[in-house]
């Protein structure tokens, strides 16, 4: 049986011990949530080049409820190079107005079976390529799928936004310029030469 004085130290160092791991955890936390808030914000949709394959300017759908990324790519083969496993296939990432498609070669990781926005299960090529937003370059790993009838060329999933990103889904091109930017400003320039030569004509 403790005395009142020894019972009172166990006490007193028991809630000490206590308030300073609930302290640090809560510290913990707060450190977490900075660290979150200090990264990128990024819109729903952007453009991102893809360095290692060559290509520029695809404009990608940043989907949070998709596990992983994928790209429109037409697989025309499988071979070894290297004593690696490779694939070559079709890019084809231009828009209705402006297609483009560019064939390249990357190293096979494997097959995963993926399941699509309809329900239906796939089994995919998957590779490794670095993507690059607003000048943040990082490694992510693509599947080749058919995005014929989808309205973006690429989407980039939770996988590859992990940590990296926060998602804005009602702003777009936080991270990258907007389609057509270039051309409305070399319209809106023209406009404004032409009023001032004609107040210039009339004075």
């Amino acid at each position: 049986m403790c005395t009142v004085e020894t019972c009172f130290r166990y006490t007193f160092i028991t809630e000490f011990v206590e308030d300073f791991r609930y302290s640090r955890k809560v510290r913990r936390q707060l450190k977490k949530k900075k660290s979150r808030l200090d990264l990128p914000v990024i819109g729903w949709k952007e453009r991102v080049d893809l360095p290692d394959l060559g290509i520029k300017d695809v404009h990608v759908k940043i989907d949070t409820g998709a596990t992983t990324s994928a790209i429109h790519g037409e697989v025309e083969k499988v071979f070894f190079e290297n004593g690696l496993q490779m694939v070559r296939f079709v890019v084809r990432y231009g828009t209705l107005q402006m297609p483009r498609s560019k064939t390249v070669d990357a190293e096979l990781l494997e097959y995963r079976r993926v399941k699509s926005s309809n329900g239906h299960y796939s089994r995919r090529p998957v590779v490794l390529t670095h993507a690059s937003i607003g000048g943040l370059v990082w490694a992510i790993e693509l599947t080749l799928a058919n995005r014929e009838t989808m309205g973006m060329p690429m989407l980039l999933g939770r996988q590859s936004l992990k940590n990296r990103f926060l998602v804005d889904p009602g702003k777009t091109y936080l991270l990258s310029e907007r389609p057509g930017k270039k051309k409305l400003i070399k319209k809106t320039k023209k406009k404004v030469v032409r009023k001032k030569s004609s107040k210039n004509r009339t004075t």
